[in-house]
């Protein structure tokens, strides 16, 4: 339940949510993992990008193909 304890934290530090209810959902959320029906979801997203050589620039492709460079 770190992850869980770190997310109700940065809730009540960015004042979100108030101590008691940071408090409140922490304990909301490991009484549900202790009862097996929690359900947690971590979606990320990686996106990576290189910048064209200098003095060239890069043409707009479709999708799937590399770029292309022009003089």
């Amino acid at each position: 339940m770190p992850m869980m304890a770190r997310i109700g934290r940065a809730a009540r530090a960015k004042g979100g949510v108030s101590d008691e209810q940071a408090t409140a959902w922490v304990a909301e959320q490991a009484e549900r993992a202790r009862a097996g029906r929690l359900f947690m979801a971590v979606p990320l997203f990686l996106a990576a990008g290189r910048r064209p050589s200098a003095g060239r620039r890069a043409t707009p492709t479709t999708a799937g193909e590399p770029a292309r460079e022009t003089a």
